[in-house]
This record gives C-alpha cells, structure tokens and sequence, in this order.
C-alpha cells in the first residue's frame, strides 16, 4: 500500500488506496485528527503542545501518532516495509504543529539531533539538513569518534525515516567512512543497518556490498572494541548470509559462515562457554542454509487436513508451494504473517499453495482439550473460518504420554522430522527444490516475494 502525501499552507491529500477517504484540506484533516483523540490546535488558538519543551518529544509523539494511525486502520500490519510507507496526513500535520516550536538556530545543540529527526518525520529534509550542519559545525573541534557518532544516529534516523531517505543515507555513510578507522565502531553499526535495510527492500547487490563495507570496518577496530561487539560482528555474517545465498547459493553462504568461526573464535578464550556459544549461534544458522537447494522433500502429513477440497498432496509437483510451521492456535503475535499470507495469496492466487503445519498440545488458546479430534477441528475452525486464510491446514495428532509428577511428554511429530530447518517457513519452487527458508512477516515479504515472483516467472516462460 502506498501513500503519497502533498503539503502547502492550504492543501493536505493523502492518497491511501481503497477503503480509506481522502483528506483534500488541511481542515478535514484537523477534524480527523480530533475524532481520533490526537492532539490538534484547539479552537480558541491555543497551543496544544506547551507541556513540549524539546524536540524528542515531539519526535516519540510522531512516532506514537503512526502506530496509533494503522492500530486503527490496518491492525495487523502495523510496521511494513518502510521504502512504501509515508507519513499519513494527519499524523504529519500534528507532527508539523509540534516541530513549529523548535528551529536549528535556537534549540541547545544537544537537541539537534533530535531535531534532524523530527524533520525527517515532517518531511522537511532542508530543514533536517540545515540541523545536522550545525551540529557538525558545532562538533568540530572534537574528536573523530565524538564527531562520528552523531553520524551514525543520523543514518539510523533516515532509515527510519517514511519512507526511508537513501540518497542522503549514501552521503551520510560517505561522511562516516571519510572519518576513516577511528570511527570503525559506528561504521560497523552504521553500514549493518543500511544492510540490513537493504535485505528488506529486496536491494540484494547493495545488501552484500553493505554487510561486507561493515566486516571491513570491523577489522579496523582495535581488539578491545572487537571483543566488546563481536555479537554485532557476528550479526553482520549473519546478514551477508541472506543477499550471497540468494544470488549464489547456499554452499557460498556457507563458506561466509565458516569465515566467521575463523574471525569470531579468537575474540574469546579458548575453550570457553563464551566462545562455544558464538559457535553454536553459527552452527545454527547453518541449518536452513544447508537446505537450499534440497529436493524432493518428504510429503507433508497430516492426520486431519481442512481447507483442501479434497487434494491433500502437499507438496504438489508443479506449484510453487509456502510451508509455515505454526502452533494450533496463534493469535495477536501472528496477526503481521496472516496479512503477508493474504498478500501473497492476492499476488498469486493458485499459482501458490500455501500450507499451514501444525501438531495437536493437547490445549487450545489455554483451555484444556482431552482429544485430539476436537483440538484439529479447533485450529481448522480458527484458521480457514474465522481467520478465513486461503490456506491448506495439515493437523498431526501427537503422540504423548505423562511423566510420573503429571506433565504431558509429547512426541516429535512427522512433519518436525520431515522438514527440519531451524526456521518456521520453507519455499519450495515447482520443482520441489528448496529455494527460501525464513519468516513470513512484513519484515521478509518483499524478500520472499522476489523469491516466489522468479520462481512463478520460470514456470510461466517454461510452459511457453
């Protein structure tokens, strides 16, 4: 869903595609504001924002107005990819009436900061600009490592941004790495996150080029500082992970892995739980790396299926098909994976079977359940009915038995066995081959949709 927001004294529009009305003036949108409940300028003139003495509160209350903003509208979605979000008007105009009490001239240069922020929020990039300039002005005869950090926050802040400022982020990480290897530390975060970023958006050639930007300034810094921030260190191989193994397999992301046990295992005494712990984060990650590229994978079972039409082959050979793992029953933390479910499904209809995988607890949604029948037909009525999922459930029947002092000991269900990958969804192209192992959230649904999107493509080209 995108948004485009247009401001001037006289005209606020938002344009947020169906189902939401478009606001024409800046009056309308003050009196959406005020059905809400939000803080708006109050009819005899006042200032509605004098208990707001610096610009950081007004930048959390901007923050606050966003989620409030798509509690109401879109619940299950709250946080979406940030290259396709905007700042919808009624949270810009508040948080416009909030900034007008502040300018880079006057507030105390420890606010500055925060100021940058609060303008990228209001979309007015020149006068963030003109803040970070002051705050540059005002840190220079400082150190480099006092003068990099801000830098830093500042590329944090403008990928945060709606939607997220990439040209000025490239700039401001030319500024950054000119500090050279004095600021290696904030380089390493800096460089991550936009690698990070990257993963999200589907920029996979700037991901890998980021990720491996920050592992360079990781060998800048001195040994204490490597020491301090190896779990960043090994964040950063982590990250590169996802882009290499997306252009060039499993077996190069997992050679990036192995580059990792060389790199990471001196930063902690030998033989220590410390660093058996960084081995055993990397050995775990291993896992959905190997299953890259896997084929012919164990049928799903399923002792009760819904949502079929009678086929319950899964796997189905010549369908690109989605395999989630979850519990019988999941609700509000799961509420962001059915909205990417029902994206997807609105992109591709049948040509992407989604299947759900789940087990019978013996429980459901906390409330005892002695039989098993009755748990699958719970989780079929919550899944396909309520939540109404364009999905194929798989229900398996645990087997258990109670220990001496009373505790169900379940068994490990077929599925878990068949398909055990470390992460909670596998997909597998029509072919039957493994090509995505991940999550299914927001967060990873523009990367696994250029994964289904190429997959779906091949097929269609093939069959020509």
């Amino acid at each position: 869903m995108r948004f485009s927001v247009m401001c001037s004294t006289a005209f606020v529009s938002v344009c947020a595609g169906a189902g939401l009305c478009a606001i024409s003036t800046v009056a309308n949108a003050q009196a959406q504001i005020e059905r809400l409940g939000w803080p708006t300028v109050a009819r005899d003139s006042s200032d509605p924002y004098v208990r707001y003495t610096s610009p950081g509160q007004c930048e959390q209350a901007a923050r606050r107005l966003f989620d409030q903003y798509w509690r109401d509208k879109r619940a299950d979605t709250i946080r979406y990819t940030p290259e396709t979000d905007s700042v919808p008007a009624p949270v810009l105009l508040a948080t416009r009436q909030c900034a007008a009490r502040f300018s880079a001239a006057t507030v105390e240069p420890r606010e500055l900061l925060d100021l940058a922020y609060l303008y990228l929020w209001t979309q007015q990039d020149d006068l963030a600009r003109a803040a970070m300039a002051r705050l540059e002005r005002t840190n220079a005869n400082r150190s480099t490592t006092d003068r990099a950090w801000p830098l830093y926050l500042y590329v944090k802040g403008l990928l945060q941004a709606r939607p997220g400022r990439l040209r000025e982020v490239r700039t401001a990480m030319q500024q950054l790495d000119a500090v050279g290897a004095s600021a290696a530390t904030w380089r390493l975060f800096a460089h991550n996150l936009y690698a990070s970023y990257a993963v999200m958006i589907n920029d996979l050639g700037t991901a890998e080029s980021e990720a491996r930007a920050a592992l360079t300034a990781s060998h800048q810094m001195s040994f204490p500082d490597r020491v301090d921030w190896a779990g960043d260190i090994q964040t950063t191989y982590f990250t590169l992970t996802t882009p290499v193994s997306m252009t060039r397999g499993g077996p190069v992301a997992l050679a990036v892995l192995d580059t990792a046990v060389t790199d990471l295992s001196p930063l902690r005494p030998a033989g220590s739980g410390d660093q058996q712990e960084i081995r055993d984060g990397i050995r775990r990650r291993r896992t959905p790396l190997a299953a890259l590229g896997k084929h012919g994978l164990p049928p799903v079972h399923a002792t009760t299926w819904f949502g079929t039409n009678g086929d319950t082959t899964r796997p189905r050979r010549g369908v690109a098909t989605l395999l989630i793992s979850t519990p019988s029953s999941c609700d509000g933390g799961c509420y962001p994976m059915f909205a990417t479910i029902q994206r997807l499904h609105a992109t591709y209809g049948d040509r992407l079977d989604i299947v759900l995988m789940t087990a019978t607890r013996g429980f459901f949604r906390d409330q005892l359940i002695l039989s098993p029948t009755a748990e699958a037909d719970s989780s079929g009525n919550y899944y396909t009915r309520f939540l109404q999922l364009p999905v194929a459930l798989a229900v398996e029947s645990t087997s258990f038995a109670y220990a001496p002092d009373g505790r169900r000991q379940n068994t490990q269900v077929v599925n878990a066995r068949s398909y055990p990958f470390d992460r909670p969804a596998i997909f597998l192209d029509p072919s039957g081959t493994v090509r995505w192992v991940g999550e299914v959230s927001p967060y990873d649904e523009r990367l696994l949709d250029g994964v289904i999107r190429s997959s779906v493509e091949y097929l269609k080209h093939a069959a020509r």
